[in-house]
């Protein structure tokens, strides 16, 4: 901790936790890493809600170690699941339910205290982990054509509940497979990579330019964006569509198919602008205005 406690420090939570149970859904950053408050914060928790040093020495609530486990069966036809599999290929499609509860959460105060009581709801039917915008594509053409819901998960930072899957179906989570770069362009300063990748991501490969793209010289992002939290979980994806500070950032949607906001039949072109003419505080303009 970069400010040690003079007086009375509680025992903050930093043990080892499994791969598989709730806490590895709901926790922020590295599985090991904490943030705890700062001995000012702490004094002023116990003196607004008027706790003493006694309620701080053990943990009476539920962490979320024990591993997902809860009885939501799948409703979705085996017919569909084995289109999927033909999409993206059979290790790469999940019904289980940890990899099910992954993608149903985002990361508001609700949604952890959820995880931590074992709350389950909202779960999809099936997990898929596409590779290219081809396999994207493919799968919500499928699910236009058979009604069935579609959801898209990228880092899980969403505070909207907007990856809860509602009525059950199809959940792609983009970040096993779809991080790739696609195109990167020195002279414009602009790079082209899938919506799965992460912020660091997206910043370790700018600052190997010159190894992985023969550049001039290494490169980074400016500015870094003021949501450091977000930036650090969330995926590239989601600052696209919120218009964040990614001044040197071209997402790679390809001809996308966003759920509930394209149709299938009808693709999404980005268009190709250079770094220097990104200089709205609100990023990227997407709609052409």
């Amino acid at each position: 901790m970069s400010h040690p406690y003079k007086e009375f420090e509680p025992k903050w939570f930093d043990d080892d936790y499994s791969d598989k149970s709730y806490r590895s859904i709901f926790k922020w950053g590295e599985k090991r890493q904490i943030k705890a408050p700062r001995e000012s914060l702490y004094k002023m928790i116990k003196d607004v809600f008027e706790l003493t040093d006694d309620d701080f020495k053990g943990y009476t609530e539920d962490l979320g170690l024990d591993e997902v486990d809860f009885d939501i069966p799948v409703k979705l036809e085996e017919k569909h699941i084995t289109k999927f599999r033909e999409i993206c290929g059979d290790e790469f499609v999940r019904t289980d339910n940890y990899a099910r509860l992954s993608v149903a959460y985002g990361k508001t105060m609700y949604d952890i205290m959820r995880l931590r009581n074992k709350i389950v709801e909202n779960v999809p039917d099936v997990v898929a982990y596409p590779d290219t915008k081809e396999q994207v594509e493919q799968i919500v053409a499928y699910c236009q054509q058979e009604k069935i819901p579609v959801y898209v998960y990228g880092g899980g930072s969403s505070v909207t509940r907007g990856v809860e899957c509602m009525k059950g179906g199809i959940s792609l989570d983009m970040r096993l497979r779809f991080d790739k770069v696609i195109e990167f362009n020195e002279k414009d300063q602009t790079i082209t990579v899938q919506a799965g990748m992460s912020g660091p991501q997206l910043e370790k490969v700018l600052n190997n330019a010159m190894e992985l793209f023969g550049a001039k010289k290494s490169l980074h992002l400016r500015p870094f964006p003021s949501e450091l939290r977000i930036f650090l979980c969330g995926r590239l994806g989601g600052h696209s569509r919120r218009r964040s500070k990614l001044y040197l950032l071209r997402l790679h949607f390809g001809h996308r198919h966003s759920p509930g906001i394209c149709n299938a039949d009808r693709p999404h072109q980005n268009r190709h602008l250079p770094a220097q003419s990104l200089r709205t505080g609100s990023g990227p303009d997407h709609d052409g205005q």
